[in-house]
């Protein structure tokens, strides 16, 4: 890890403070108000992606599968694809892409997460998840399936995508 001082050493292209040209001298306070500021925003935007994330996951462990892709797609709008968080919020997209009748829709998009994405865990989330939905079918009959009713807690779940 750097200290804010290094950090703002090397944004100005020298190794420490003390090796400032005065031109670059008169800037690193600018430089770092700068950076300081991108680290909150970037903070703002985790924050907000995260709660927005616990929201979809919350739909999708009441049933609300679609309400549960709509509030991926709001939280992808606060994150990048390619960090892990927004990888979790894709996979969980694909969850509800699959529950919700979609299943080409999730392979397809674990697939790209299989070859594109930079973190480990979730290339290999998508492809063990996307190995079982392609995994050939058994034939259940009506008799045989359990019937598991929607949950629904209208108390903690109001908001303007809720199905009712």
């Amino acid at each position: 890890d750097l200290d804010p001082s290094e950090v703002i050493a090397k944004a100005l292209g020298v190794e420490s403070l003390d090796d400032l040209s005065p031109a670059q001298r008169a800037y690193s306070d600018k430089v770092r108000a700068k950076l300081e500021e991108n680290a909150q925003r970037m903070r703002g935007f985790t924050l907000e992606a995260s709660r927005l994330h616990k929201k979809a996951e919350y739909a999708y462990s009441k049933g609300l599968y679609v309400d549960c892709v709509r509030w991926c797609d709001t939280a992808l709008e606060e994150t990048e694809e390619k960090t892990l968080l927004g990888g979790r919020i894709l996979i969980q997209k694909c969850l509800g892409l699959d529950a919700s009748g979609k299943t080409e829709d999730a392979i397809e998009l674990y697939a790209w997460l299989a070859a594109t994405h930079p973190e480990g865990i979730v290339k290999r989330q998508a492809e063990e998840l996307k190995y079982i939905l392609e995994a050939p079918k058994m034939d259940i009959g009506e008799d045989e399936k359990v019937d598991v009713p929607v949950l629904r807690d209208a108390y903690a779940y109001s908001d303007k995508w809720a199905s009712t």
